[in-house]
């Protein structure tokens, strides 16, 4: 018996099942071949609403062994933009001192705390400031993006 080998079907051609198996396969790929190294400076602050943000990891990044997470640095000169979203993130303070109103309620932080934004209805409503301008502080946070999906996580800016 004579094998033939058949093209494989055009991107467009393929079924939705096709589709779907191709996807986890292309996840899986990135799983065992992604990067695990992600040097800060290889990363650069990019200016934003919510000021000045590195990201190590976030959802449109496609080089990286993991892909469900998101975990960006932080840099507030003044302070950040009033925003709202689901909880759900962790924030580790590298760096300085500062508060951040979430909901009516001001928490005060500094170097080496954890500040934990709660998943709530509706999302948490917060602002982020820095206590002294002249030295700026930073902090690394970290969300899970397979959790956000299921917490009706959306972003808007207050």
């Amino acid at each position: 018996m004579e094998r033939e080998r058949v093209k494989d079907m055009e991107a467009d051609q393929l079924s939705g099942y096709e589709k779907m198996v191709r996807h986890y396969q292309s996840w899986s790929d990135r799983m065992k071949t992604g990067k695990l190294l992600i040097r800060g400076d290889e990363r650069d602050y990019q200016v934003s609403r919510q000021g000045f943000l590195k990201y190590y990891l976030n959802p449109l990044d496609t080089d990286t062994a993991i892909s469900s997470w998101a975990v960006f640095e932080q840099l507030i000169k003044r302070q950040s933009g009033r925003h709202k979203h689901q909880g759900g993130v962790i924030i580790y303070v590298l760096e300085g001192e500062g508060y951040t109103e979430t909901n009516g309620e001001v928490l005060e932080w500094q170097s080496g705390d954890l500040l934990l934004l709660p998943i709530q209805p509706g999302g948490c409503n917060h602002q982020h400031w820095n206590k002294d301008e002249s030295k700026g502080c930073r902090w690394v946070a970290f969300r899970d993006l397979l959790v956000a999906r299921y917490i009706a996580n959306a972003i808007d800016q207050v």
